[in-house]
């Protein structure tokens, strides 16, 4: 059935009074909404459609909040403004400040010699390795032009050390790269200590193991098991583990389980019999569910002498009924109960009142009559 949009009247003998029925947001469809193709100012003469396409196109055209306070474009490289990057990635060296009377030229690959044309306190950073006059330079140093007629000076920022155990570069050693050179096992074992060498270390351990055997606190291996992280172990009676598995519920007991006095929330703190002892006091009181029931949204509602819901459906005219009644007199208002309402309506009814649905204006009303006006 086509909805129909109107406009209720009564007659109140010379003239109509229109009626105003009060409803809600949830109660009043967009129906025929577009949004509109620009936004624009709301006015008084706009419909509900109208006033959201507004709005909801002026949505579209703002952007989401950046969450900082942008750099104005126009202050790149002005002062009190900010330096911006070269296409390098790098901060212009004409806009870095000269530091103690040097002066940051650039990059410099060492391999291909000093730039040309230097003057007092120009200075560049080593990016490629290199040997010039005899003068070592490694990726960080600074070659720095003093004005002098020495000319160029090396300030060393690498610091490299020469050799590790007889071996240069990126140095990893193992313990196959240390010998036991000088090594003395001890007449007695002991603790192993932070200020311990190696071979202190080793022989104090050594010792201990000699000490170990003798008194014969020892035991033999049981030979190899599959390596994992368990929850349940099996082991001997030497104490070496056999087999492991994933322990379930079955496996954990209830020892010391006593019920929560008073029903409370589950904190982190608890142990597991603490959260089961309040989760248990919790269901006191509490009633089985029945089977499933269709989920939905209902006017007449059955349910069970447990106050469980067992079937819905909608609910009739035939389902209700009046109450206390009594005809009453007046136009029916928003504070009447539907008995009241009732009551009123059938008192004008006396009168023969019509409800007439029409466009036009319905000729020879009588007083009390309804128009539903279709606009």
């Amino acid at each position: 059935m086509a909805k129909e949009k109107f406009v209720m009247k009564n007659w109140n003998g010379t003239s109509w009074d229109t009626l105003y029925p009060r409803t809600d947001g949830e109660s009043v469809y967009l129906d025929g909404y577009v949004k509109p193709p620009q936004n624009g100012t709301i006015v008084p003469s706009d419909t509900v459609n109208a006033a959201v396409g507004k709005l909801e196109k002026g949505l579209d055209d703002k952007q989401n909040m950046l969450g900082y306070t942008p750099e104005n474009a126009a202050n790149k490289g002005k002062a009190n403004g900010y330096a911006g990057l070269d296409a390098t990635g790098k901060i212009p060296s004409g806009l870095l400040p000269q530091t103690n009377g040097l002066n940051y030229k650039g990059t410099m690959d060492a391999a291909a010699g000093y730039p040309g044309n230097p003057a007092a306190g120009d200075f560049y950073i080593i990016t490629a390795a290199g040997t010039i006059s005899e003068i070592e330079y490694n990726t960080g140093d600074w070659a720095v032009y003093n004005g002098e007629a020495a000319g160029w000076a090396k300030i060393d920022n690498t610091d490299e050390v020469a050799s590790v155990n007889a071996m240069t570069g990126a140095v990893e050693l193992t313990g196959a790269n240390l010998t036991m050179a000088g090594y003395t096992k001890p007449v007695s074992g002991g603790a192993v200590a932070a200020a311990d060498t190696v071979n202190a270390a080793v022989g104090k351990l050594e010792k201990g193991l000699e000490g170990k055997q003798a008194a014969g606190n020892y035991v033999v291996s049981n030979g190899s098991v599959t390596a994992g992280t368990k929850t349940k172990i099996t082991y001997d009676a030497k104490g070496l583990i056999t087999g492991g598995e994933d322990a379930t519920a079955a496996d954990i007991k209830m020892t010391g389980y006593v019920k929560a006095a008073t029903a409370a929330d589950v904190a982190a703190a608890d142990t597991a019999l603490e959260a089961i002892g309040k989760v248990e006091k919790k269901t006191d009181g509490k009633v089985d569910g029945n089977a499933a029931v269709l989920g939905g949204t209902k006017t007449k509602i059955t349910y069970d002498a447990k106050g469980l819901v067992t079937a819905g459906t909608d609910a009739t005219a035939g389902d209700f009924k009046i109450g206390t009644y009594s005809r009453g007199t007046g136009d029916v208002s928003s504070t009447d109960t539907v008995s009241a309402a009732i009551g009123k309506l059938e008192t004008k009814s006396d009168a023969k009142a019509k409800i007439i649905i029409s466009s036009a204006e319905p000729p020879g009303a009588a007083v009390g009559d309804f128009w539903y006006q279709t606009v």
